[in-house]
């Protein structure tokens, strides 16, 4: 916010993956709802359900193929993301939304259904609002990370 990183009250703030969206789901002491269900981890979790096991990586290069199993985990996986995706557009009216983290290479399949979950789910501000792929790519938390520690490191030196 402003150039720097908000880290909110306990360290926490920005931590999409406990955005709860189904209360009759029992709570995970460990993981949060969406990263249960909307996450390459959720995905891997449902890769290793398959014969044979496959990793979120292969799940999205098989639903690139039209291979209907893969296509339906990662369709179900942005499906849930756009709920949420939705309502935080609603709730904070950004000028644009940007997907990151480690299912970014996979932004042509996840788009157009966090698109359509925006025209379904947001309020209609929001409906046409921009969602881009990070430029950083899965990396970003890698340099938001790097970024962070170079500005502790001024601050120490």
């Amino acid at each position: 916010l402003g150039g720097r990183i908000v880290h909110g009250a306990h360290g926490s703030a920005g931590a999409l993956g406990w955005l709860v969206l189904d209360r009759q789901q029992t709570p995970d002491p460990g993981h949060g709802y969406l990263d249960l269900y909307a996450s390459a981890s959720a995905l891997a979790s449902q890769g290793r359900l398959l014969d044979p096991p496959l990793s979120p990586e292969e799940i999205i290069a098989r639903a690139r193929e039209g291979q209907v199993t893969c296509a339906k985990l990662v369709a179900d996986c942005a499906a849930v993301l756009s709920i949420a995706v939705a309502g935080l557009a609603s709730l904070f009216d950004p000028e644009v939304l940007i997907f990151g983290g480690p299912l970014t290479g996979a932004f042509d399949l996840f788009a157009p259904l966090l698109r359509e979950g925006l025209q379904r789910y947001g309020s209609p501000s929001v409906r046409q609002t921009p969602v881009v792929a990070a430029q950083l790519g899965g990396d970003a938390p890698a340099y938001g990370a790097l970024r962070a520690a170079m500005l502790l490191q001024s601050v120490w030196a």
